[in-house]
């Protein structure tokens, strides 16, 4: 019914809801008055030392579910729980409560911290310079004038696991230490969504729902931006960098995110769906298979491949695996074809017929032969066998030259021809389009009028800041009566902290601009956070020189 403004003063401040000012002009407002609830921002009541304001974790209740049930639907922040018996401790409220919450594992540890409302900030930056340490561990697969690839492989050395070794004696070790902290691929934002009952937790399945802007927005930031035809100031995004001008119909920038929330198995091996680990991922930007065709340049840096026109190029893994569908490769042109390799795809919506493909190397496949097997065919598995995802993503994105399908050529009516600008410069590999494509992707976020007003930027070119704010309701699936737990998520791009990773290379006037993966002048990676408190250039550590989040940032 309301709360008392200030410990220090003999007065009561009554905020009364509707259904109270309205007992009040009825003149029974005293008589109605049978339960109440009590909030205070400033103490903790059950510790004997006061604590700043702010430090006390937020206990919400709301009309459903309040301690009492009389708040008329206006909810306290920190409630004061009542005694059960004289000379017991306060209780927390969220031991009494049904409500859904969100826990955070404590790295370095088993335990889990849990919360009813988390503000989580995803540093896309951060992400970004993972996956350049990742290529580090390619560089023996490119080759190219000038090239010290020692420059590169010596930065294993530098970095240090718990033990102090240096990581380049456990390389794989390395992708696993990252896979168990939520960095990989995805970068875990939330370890689990649970129900608490009565002080227990347990797992439920899980709704997860839009709240606000968020409804409107979600699918252009997990699914693609869209700049209308015929707005003010709309621009062009294109293939060939940031260049940019009038475009008379709509074009699509392609999101290279995804949002991922898996399913928990406990002990019984009961499955709750959406109650494990939600991430943020960059696993949509490519679609993974294998090009099916014959090699015309037989090299082994960046070979070239030909394909029939009814028959070869890129198969998905779904087709691939379909036996119906691989009929079609025992007849015809088909018997011209002899090569099939790992490959992934990465689509361009201005010229599909093109695309870019990134085709694994011999030397990728091929090892020797105390590691796997020898695979003369170019048919096989990589060399790798870390559990963890995130070398072989590398492999595709970083470990080889792209390509683009040309007609004519070496015999075939299609070429798979390697982006390779010169003999002096670093092939375009995937990941140097993938920064590309996240860079594009936040500008065009400002220009798209359903994104325009909720996304914010900072700055312009190499020192901007782009901030992408998402709420979310997390629910039980079962039971209605659970109160949500509240996420809110910022998706954070620093330009200028980008840059101290990958280097960009303004376009000329018979050259597209391009990122820099292989810099010699940057031979290490930085992880930042927020960029307030300096840097890291272990990827394992969880804080930065100054005390900074890296990654991830958390607050409950």
């Amino acid at each position: 019914m309301g709360y008392i403004t200030s410990a220090t003063t003999e007065y009561l401040d009554l905020h009364m809801t509707e259904r109270g000012r309205k007992l009040l002009l009825q003149g029974s407002l005293a008589d109605n008055i049978i339960k109440f609830a009590l909030s205070d921002l400033d103490k903790d009541y059950r510790n004997a030392n006061n604590l700043t304001s702010g430090f006390v974790p937020g206990v919400t209740g709301s009309h459903n579910n309040c301690i009492f049930g009389v708040n008329n639907g206006y909810d306290l922040r920190d409630k004061i729980t009542y005694l059960d018996t004289p000379g017991n401790q306060l209780l927390k409220q969220s031991t009494q409560l049904n409500q859904m919450m969100a826990g955070v594992k404590v790295l370095g540890s088993s335990t889990y911290q849990w919360t009813n409302n988390i503000d989580i900030t995803y540093y896309v930056h951060d992400h970004l310079a993972l996956l350049r340490a990742a290529a580090f561990n390619l560089i023996g697969n490119h080759n190219w004038e000038g090239i010290n690839r020692t420059t590169f492989s010596s930065y294993f050395t530098n970095i240090t696991d718990p033990s102090n070794k240096a990581w380049s004696l456990n390389i794989d070790g390395l992708w696993d230490s990252l896979n168990s902290q939520g960095r990989s691929i995805d970068v875990d934002i939330i370890s689990k969504l649970f129900q608490q009952t009565k002080g227990a937790t347990k797992a439920t399945q899980v709704k997860l729902n839009l709240v606000g802007g968020t409804e409107r927005i979600f699918p252009k930031v997990f699914g693609g931006v869209y700049l209308a035809q015929g707005l003010p100031g709309s621009k062009e995004n294109t293939d060939k960098g940031p260049e940019r001008g009038i475009k008379r119909q709509a074009l699509t920038t392609i999101s290279p995110f995804s949002l991922t929330n898996n399913t928990f198995v406990d002990e019984n091996k009961s499955i709750y769906a959406g109650a494990g680990a939600m991430g943020v991922s960059f696993g949509s930007f490519v679609d993974f298979g294998y090009w099916f065709g014959s090699m015309v340049e037989n090299v082994p840096y960046y070979p070239q491949y030909g394909i029939e026109s009814n028959v070869g190029g890129f198969y998905n893994i779904s087709q691939v695996h379909n036996k119906s569908f691989n009929s079609r490769f025992i007849e015809g042109n088909a018997l011209k074809l002899d090569t099939l390799v790992p490959a992934a795809r990465f689509l361009i919506p201005t010229n599909p017929e093109t695309n870019l493909y990134s085709v694994l190397q011999p030397n990728q496949l091929n090892t020797n032969t105390t590691l796997n097997f020898k695979s003369n065919s170019l048919v096989g598995r990589l060399n790798n066998d870390s559990s963890s995802t995130l070398p072989t993503y590398a492999q595709f994105l970083a470990g080889t030259s792209t390509y683009t399908l040309k007609s004519g050529g070496r015999n075939y009516p299609k070429i798979l021809n390697k982006n390779h600008p010169n003999l002096g410069m670093e092939p375009n590999t995937m990941l140097a389009r993938l920064v590309e494509q996240v860079v594009n992707y936040f500008e065009t976020l400002t220009k798209d009028p359903d994104t325009s007003s909720i996304v914010t930027k900072v700055g312009s070119g190499v020192t901007a800041k782009y901030t992408i704010p998402l709420n979310f309701q997390a629910t039980s699936n079962t039971d209605t009566k659970v109160k949500s737990a509240n996420i809110s998520l910022k998706l954070v791009l620093d330009c200028n902290l980008l840059y101290q990773n990958y280097t960009y290379v303004a376009p000329t006037a018979s050259s597209s601009a391009t990122w820099l993966v292989y810099d010699e002048t940057k031979p290490t990676c930085l992880f930042f956070g927020d960029g307030t408190g300096g840097s890291t250039t272990n990827p394992t550590d969880t804080m930065t020189s100054g005390g900074r989040p890296t990654f991830v940032e958390q607050i409950t």
